[in-house]
């Protein structure tokens, strides 16, 4: 209980709260912004804003980090990619209720995996129970009861494979990420290198799809500097309490996102997914609490 009330942990688990916030809105808006022009080009501007920014950040930076480092922070950067451009397209595409959700959960999977085998942690009862939890949240908010609507059944498998690839692909950018020694300006930056050369290379092969995205471009603008602000809460998180808990206060990110797509789409969410949300939101408080 003692760490409960400890000023280095409780600026941990704000820190989190607020970079679930911050990924939460940019999901949402970014994802707004793709299903109303293009998934790859809006999230290739995002990411070479993202490396334009940075750069300009690291050229006032003493320290780079080695070149070691740097190539396994370089290796974790296309597992992000490869998550963020599928859940884009899944925000996009399918259906927010369940692709937020269910990323946010898988993204659990590999943090319990390396503290479990790697960090040799022994996880408690309450942890257990609180993973549990959340895999029954998991088939509450993918197992939804559709009207024969082959559009809708598609959207709903779409949304479920999305959210799968880019939950998985998360979950080893957020392990990976945690455990590079890289100064966390230069770690960013090397996040966005991958991406920004694919998406530079196709908005030079698909010129026609760059108007319509810089309609919105102001939001792109404030959503990557929300996703590089929160990618520094989570860094000064997982400093300060543990990896996976950090993690599990990023499980967050769906209520920010499920309650926008409410507000501003009147996103249809069914009874299933109403319980699905609250246990997953219950399992990641069990397993935060088990974990402290």
């Amino acid at each position: 209980m003692l760490a409960v009330l400890d000023s280095t942990y409780v600026f941990g688990i704000g820190a989190g709260i607020f970079a679930a916030i911050l990924f939460g809105s940019g999901d949402f808006y970014v994802g707004h912004v793709a299903s109303k022009s293009s998934v790859f080009a809006s999230t290739a501007v995002a990411y070479i804003f993202e490396f334009c920014l940075l750069g300009t950040l690291l050229f006032f930076q003493k320290d780079y980090g080695t070149i070691g480092e740097n190539n396994k922070t370089l290796l974790v950067a296309i597992s992000g990619n490869i998550g963020f451009l599928t859940f884009v397209y899944g925000l996009a595409k399918g259906r927010i209720s369940i692709v937020a959700p269910l990323a946010a959960i898988l993204q659990l999977v590999f943090p319990l995996i390396f503290s479990i085998f790697v960090d040799n942690k022994t996880l408690s009862r309450l942890t257990w129970l609180g993973i549990m939890v959340s895999i029954i949240a998991i088939i509450f908010i993918t197992i939804t009861k559709e009207p024969e609507d082959s559009k809708i059944k598609n959207s709903t498998k779409l949304s479920i494979f999305a959210g799968t690839i880019s939950g998985l692909c998360f979950s080893l950018w957020l392990t990976g990420i945690s455990k590079v020694e890289t100064p966390i300006i230069t770690r960013i930056f090397i996040l966005s290198i991958p991406a920004c050369i694919v998406g530079t290379i196709y908005l030079l092969v698909k010129r026609d799809t760059i108007k319509p995205v810089l309609k919105y471009v102001h939001i792109i603008v404030i959503s990557s500097t929300g996703y590089m602000c929160g990618i520094w809460f989570f860094n000064f998180s997982e400093r300060r309490v543990s990896l996976i808990i950090s993690v599990l206060l990023i499980g967050l990110v769906p209520a920010v996102t499920i309650i926008l797509a409410k507000i501003k789409n009147d996103e249809h969410i069914s009874k299933n997914q109403y319980y699905g949300f609250i246990l997953a939101i219950i399992g990641i408080g069990v397993i935060a609490l088990g974990s402290t």
